[in-house]
This record gives C-alpha cells, sequence and structure tokens, in this order.
C-alpha cells in the first residue's frame, strides 16, 4: 500500500469533529480525568494530552490514566509533542508544532501506524507537514488564543481556508472557537474544532462539548432538511452514549444466531450477556440496561425465563425489545409472541412484515423464519399495531416503517445483501435494544438504531463480493463506524400517509 493509500486508510476512521486539549491549570481542583470522560461523554472525539510544564513521569502517569478512559470509549489519545511518552504509553498519536521535532522525524520514530497532526499557520507550512507525514493538521489560531503566549496574530477564516484548500488531509481549525463560531470554521474547509479553554474550564465541560458537538455536526448538515439532519446528530449521539457508558443487554435469543449477536453487541459497543435459565435471569437483569426477548429457537421452560425477565425488566423500568421471530409460522409462536405482548410492557417490537402481519391479524404470510408476504400498507399496520400494544412497532424491510402511535417514521437505509446472511433481523434486534439502553425515547432510538445497521450495510457492500465477504465488511464497519460519519449518512424521515415502497415479501434476513 502507498503512502498516500495509507493516509486515506488512516483518515477515514479518524474523526476530528471535536478535539479536546487538556489544560490541568484550567481544570481548578477537579480531576483531569473526570473533566475528560465528560468530554468524551458531551460528544469528543479526539483528546490530546497537552501539559507543557509535566515533567516526563508526570505525562506518563496522566497518559495512562487518560487511556482508561478513552480507550473504552474508542477515542484516540494523541500526546502533544512527546514521541518518547506517546511510545511510552502506547498512545494512539503525537501532535507537534512548528518548534518542535520535526514532523518527518516525528513519522519515523512513530512507525506508519500511528497518527500524527501538525501545526501549520501558512501554506507552505501545512504542505511541508503533508510531504513529511502528517495525517491531519491544526490550523489556526483562527480567532486568537490565550491559552498559547506565543501564539502569533489570528490567521482568521481567509487564512484557515487557503491552508485547508492547499492540502488533501484532514484540517482542523484551532484558536478561539466557541459553539457561536464552530459553524463558520467547518464552513471554511475545517472538518473538526479544537479548544482548551471552552471545555477545559467550562463548569459543565460534558454540556460544553455537546453544543460544540452540535455546531459542527448542524454545519456539516449543510442542504439535508432539517428533520434529516436532526436524526444524523441523534444518532450520533446516541451511537456516542453507548461507547462510552457500555451498557449490558440481557438476551434471552435463539440458539442460531446467539453468536452473531453477542458479536455484534460488542461492535456496537454495549455489552452482551446470553442467559436464559430460569433460575438467575432476574438476578442478570439486575445488572442490565436492556433486555431483548427473542423466541426463535422455542420452548416451554425459555418462555417461562422470558416472562420473569420481562417483569423484572418492567419493575426496574429498563426497556424490553421484543423479536417475534416466525411469529404467524406455527400456533406456538403466535400465542408465546401475543402473551409476551400481553404480559409484559414492551418497549420496542421488531418484526418483518409477515411476523407483524401474522401478530395483527391483518395478514401475513411465514414460512419456517421467513416472511413470505404481508400487509400492503405498513404505515398504517404500524400505527395502529403501536396503539393496541402501547409501544413502538418496527417493521424491518428494504424500507423500515416505525410508529408510537402517533408519530410514524421511515428508515431509508439498508442493502439488499443482509437478505443473504441469517439472523440479520435479530442482529438488527440488538442494535435497537444498545440504543433504547441509552435513549429516552423508543421511536427515537429504534430508528436511530435501525439508521446506523443499515447504513453500516450500506459502506460494507462497497468492499465485498458475495454473502461471506459482506458479513466481514459488516462486522467491521459496524465497529469502526464513527458517530461523525454516522451522522452524515442517516436517512430518516417522518411520514403522514403511506409513502412507502409496496413490495417486501423477503426472508428474515431481509429485516433491512
Amino acid at each position: 500500500m502507498s503512502r498516500e493509500e495509507e493516509v486515506v486508510m488512516r483518515c477515514r476512521s479518524l474523526d476530528l469533529s471535536v478535539y479536546v486539549i487538556t489544560d490541568r491549570h484550567l481544570v481548578g481542583e477537579r480531576s483531569l480525568v473526570d473533566v475528560v470522560r465528560a468530554a468524551i461523554q458531551g460528544g469528543a472525539t479526539v483528546i490530546q494530552l497537552r501539559e507543557k510544564m509535566a515533567s516526563t513521569r508526570e505525562m506518563i502517569e496522566l497518559g495512562r490514566a487518560l487511556l482508561t478512559v478513552t480507550r473504552p470509549a474508542r477515542v484516540p489519545l494523541i500526546v502533544n509533542d512527546r514521541v518518547d511518552v506517546a511510545l511510552a504509553i502506547d498512545a494512539d498519536g503525537v501532535h507537534v508544532g512548528q518548534t518542535d521535532m520535526p514532523a518527518a522525524v516525528a513519522r519515523r520514530m512513530l512507525g506508519p501506524d500511528r497518527i500524527l497532526g501538525v501545526s501549520a499557520e501558512t501554506v507552505d507550512q501545512a504542505r511541508a507537514a503533508e510531504r513529511d507525514g502528517a495525517d491531519y493538521l491544526g490550523v489556526g489560531d483562527v480567532y486568537g488564543t490565550t491559552t498559547k503566549p506565543d501564539a502569533g496574530p489570528p490567521i482568521g477564516l481567509k487564512g484557515l481556508q487557503e491552508v485547508a484548500a492547499a492540502v488533501s488531509i484532514p484540517v482542523v481549525g484551532i484558536g478561539g472557537i466557541t459553539p457561536e463560531n464552530a459553524a463558520a470554521v467547518i464552513k471554511a474547509g475545517a472538518v473538526g474544532v479544537a479548544v482548551v479553554s471552552a471545555v477545559m474550564a467550562a463548569a459543565d465541560p460534558e454540556t460544553a462539548t455537546r453544543r460544540l458537538a452540535r455546531a459542527v455536526e448542524q454545519a456539516r448538515a449543510g442542504g439535508r432538511p432539517a428533520r434529516e439532519s436532526n436524526f444524523g446528530i441523534m444518532a450520533g449521539e446516541l451511537l456516542r452514549r453507548i461507547r462510552t457508558t457500555r451498557p449490558l443487554i440481557h438476551h434471552i435469543t435463539n440458539m442460531v444466531v446467539m453468536n452473531d449477536t453477542a458479536n455484534v453487541t460488542l461492535h456496537v459497543g454495549a455489552l452482551p450477556v446470553m442467559a436464559h435459565a430460569t433460575e438467575e435471569v432476574a438476578e442478570m437483569v439486575q445488572l442490565a440496561s436492556a433486555l431483548v426477548l427473542n423466541p426463535g429457537t422455542l420452548t416451554p421452560s425459555w418462555v417461562d425465563a422470558m416472562l420473569i425477565a420481562g417483569r423484572t425488566a418492567n419493575a426496574r423500568g429498563i426497556p424490553v425489545v421484543l423479536d417475534p421471530v416466525g411469529a404467524g409460522a406455527t400456533t406456538l409462536r403466535t400465542r408465546t409472541n401475543l402473551r409476551l405482548l400481553q404480559e409484559l410492557d414492551i418497549a420496542i417490537i421488531r418484526g418483518n412484515a409477515g411476523e407483524i402481519g401474522a401478530l395483527t391479524g391483518v395478514g401475513g404470510e411465514v414460512k419456517g423464519v421467513e416472511s413470505v408476504g404481508g400487509p400492503a400498507d405498513r404505515v398504517q399496520v404500524a400505527r395502529d399495531a403501536a396503539r393496541a400494544w402501547r409501544c413502538v412497532v418496527a417493521i424491518t424491510g428494504r424500507q423500515d416503517v416505525l410508529s408510537d402511535g402517533r408519530r410514524t417514521l421511515v428508515v431509508d437505509n439498508g442493502h439488499p445483501w443482509l437478505t443473504t446472511l441469517t439472523g440479520t433481523g435479530c442482529m438488527a434486534t440488538t442494535v435497537i435494544a444498545a440504543f433504547a439502553a441509552v435513549a429516552d425515547d423508543p421511536l427515537v432510538a429504534a430508528a436511530c438504531a435501525l439508521a446506523y445497521y443499515g447504513y453500516a450495510a450500506q459502506c460494507a457492500a462497497t468492499h465485498a463480493h458475495g454473502p461471506a465477504s459482506f458479513k466481514s465488511a459488516f462486522f467491521d464497519t459496524l465497529f469502526r463506524l464513527t458517530p461523525t460519519e454516522l451522522a452524515k449518512g442517516v436517512r430518516v424521515r417522518e411520514v403522514e400517509k403511506d409513502d412507502v415502497t409496496g413490495e417486501d415479501d423477503k426472508p428474515e434476513g431481509g429485516s433491512k
């Protein structure tokens, strides 16, 4: 792979949207680790350890402490200037200034896999940094800064625009940036904003970071419809929450997909547990943030376990997500799913058209667990079912239709190759549960989850040659997709009547 190809691949996975730089003097008596944790919860996508007055030992101790927060959240930790410290703690990369170690030397020491950022004020500096191996540039000061005493005069938006246009690597604007002026920085060509005092000195670092993140996302939304861009922002925010908090998702699910659903839960950023013994499910639910019920491989003891777990989840107030696999295929499956709907407070039910049609009585044909026929007007069926069952209903297919009885949404993300794999509907359900675990609105959670799932499939299909390579690429994309990338790809819209593509008779694997 050429150097140019290496840079492209690394930069695709690097989310520079909100780049937060540390300063112990600004956090006061608070813990720097706690402030960084709050920033990540608010949407920070990169953390830079920059403590000019710290000794080597202090830098190593601080870096190791910050890694305990950044690594689980999949947020890169960049060390300012000190290549030795970055290597000692196995940080994700280094950022050097114009008076620090030359970029070419830093690249040789770091090797090809770690991230290298370089500060630049002029076009010449920027081009030299790109030539010497930089992955991104920190450009400024844009508006002026008080955190760097040796900073020169502000280069302004015009200077930022000139640098961004002169290089092919990403540019991050820095210097005096706030939520109020962040949009102008993005419109000038930057992919993100870097801040110090705006977060480090904030009384509420999480809220301060979240305001910056929203300003950046809204600036990027550009000409997309406001409602659609809002769903993108919300989906990105929920994905950040999952990866920051790592909620435990308790599954009582079918044996066919158990391994895949566990892996998908991990790839999203949550934690899976598969426990179905009646003797322990209530205790396990006490630890969980959401519960998935999937009676795909049905036995009486598993139904008992689902009812015990569901009642415990209801008492705790955590969401219960039902996947009625094969409802309509046999009397036992249909009755079991209706019983779960009647006896438990279900937050979200996700099924294909055949399953939901069979449970509502409006017509649906299922062979085994495959949908081969469903209702023509899925919008009305979803609305009526949501009102009857008092939960969010998600009918998945070529287009996903979701309703809580008042609002109805359509998700246009997905790819036909999902129909070539067993259990992609079940995996979609576990993603919904992960999003529901960190959301207040189950309809928004389900829509954002399905958009994430479908968009990952779209991205994966561009690298695949058939079902086997698609599955590998799909799992990799679920893991690697960043909140910012997701926000750009979400296609969710609100509908008033049925404007959904009619044909939707496809197998369970085609739940997208």
